[in-house]
């Protein structure tokens, strides 16, 4: 069966649809190497994101409809891709409730759950130890968000003056970025997996760079997301695969944001655990699905992906080919996300994706850091890279 893919960056996804025994199409802004040599790939310019997406989509003979990181911030796009394609996801009005900070806010500080404090305005009276972030709205990936200081030194706030409604203030609580998987199908809801998430590049320091699984948490945190997930289906209806994202401090979650649909984590979850995600997404949707094959496995260690940012104009170098591992999805392959050579990028700049493993979190981290700084060293020649 085939299956369309729409977002701003495809190739996880896709790879996870063909372990899924799915045959992809996909729309997004890269169409990278190894996503080409396995599915039919359109490419769209960011200039013309995220509409151009839809006018692409619709373009297209019906299919059933899969939507990546990105389009959650625009239900009215995602209901006009729906009106064509069946959605395999969840829809606008699930996306009203999730995506509006302040309606999560308070249901999840009503219903017990630690949020943390926003605000519309600018906290001018906040003192001490208190931190406070600027954040867009329709956030997606930690971009554009930044530490709020004062109107004279940031600029997010001059912005929020001109359009108020486009940014909030969030408190800033310190502690060990994580974000949770959950499938909620027929059987009910699952807590997958938790997952370390790594944050922060210069001129970014909210970012979204990677991720490392598992991530060790006491019973008690464990308990407590997985209450969380319950509440969030009986609530929001929230189906499929969808993620959280949340602070540990002090062995409580504080919950940030709710990604409900396929996250960047999830093909590192299938890997780690040899399950098909989105084989069991798909059960969520589609009635007529074909159980899972419930072969198991757990990987050693700890599995991570790491974004490389360029820091520094750049231009990829020449790749004769594409390794056999980023074909056979069933393999962890070391580097995704391939750019065409002789591509260039500004600072800032997703280039490609690492994946690795490690006996513990910290070997992991540490081994994907000591790549991306080779591969920065080097996406300015073009004599080939190892």
């Amino acid at each position: 069966m085939e299956i369309l893919i729409v977002g701003a960056t495809a190739r996880a996804a896709a790879m996870s649809a063909l372990r899924a025994g799915l045959k992809p199409t996909t729309i997004d802004l890269f169409a990278d190497r190894d996503l080409q040599a396995v599915a039919r790939t359109i490419r769209v310019l960011p200039d013309d994101y995220p509409q151009g997406l839809v006018s692409a989509a619709l373009k297209l003979s019906p299919l059933p409809f899969l939507y990546t990181g990105g389009l959650e911030n625009f239900p009215a796009l995602v209901d006009q891709i729906a009106s064509h394609h069946t959605l395999w996801g969840n829809a606008s009005e699930v996306l009203a409730l999730i995506r509006d900070p302040f309606v999560l806010a308070t249901t999840l500080t009503n219903a017990g759950f630690r949020f943390p404090p926003i605000s519309r305005v600018p906290p001018i009276g906040a003192k001490g130890a208190e931190a406070w972030l600027v954040k867009p709205v329709a956030s997606a990936g930690g971009m554009g968000i930044a530490f709020w200081s004062n109107p004279e030194i940031t600029k997010n706030v001059a912005s929020a003056e001109k359009n108020p409604t486009n940014v909030y203030y969030q408190q800033y609580i310190l502690g060990l970025s994580g974000s949770a998987i959950y499938l909620c199908d027929r059987a009910g809801v699952e807590l997958v997996a938790m997952n370390i998430q790594l944050v922060g590049e210069p001129g970014q320091p909210f970012v979204y760079r990677g991720n490392l699984t598992p991530m060790v948490c006491e019973p008690e945190t464990c308990e407590e997301l997985q209450r969380l997930g319950k509440f969030l289906h009986a609530w929001a209806g929230l189906r499929g695969v969808f993620g959280v994202d949340f602070i540990l401090s002090e062995g409580r979650p504080w919950i940030i944001e709710v990604n409900p649909r396929y996250t960047a984590s999830v093909e590192l979850v299938e890997f780690s655990t040899g399950r098909s995600l989105l084989a069991e997404h798909r059960r969520a949707f589609d009635r007529g699905a074909p159980r899972p094959s419930q072969r198991r496995r757990e990987a050693p260690g700890v599995l991570g992906k790491l974004v490389v940012y360029a820091r520094k104009p750049s231009r990829f170098p020449k790749i004769e080919h594409i390794t056999s591992r980023n074909v056979d999805t069933s393999n962890m392959p070391r580097c995704a996300d391939i750019p065409p050579a002789g591509e260039r990028f500004a600072p800032g700049d997703p280039v490609l994706t690492l994946l690795g493993r490690g006996e513990t979190a910290k070997v992991c981290q540490e081994s994907l850091d000591r790549r991306a700084d080779r591969w920065r060293r080097r996406i300015g020649r073009v004599d080939g890279l190892t």
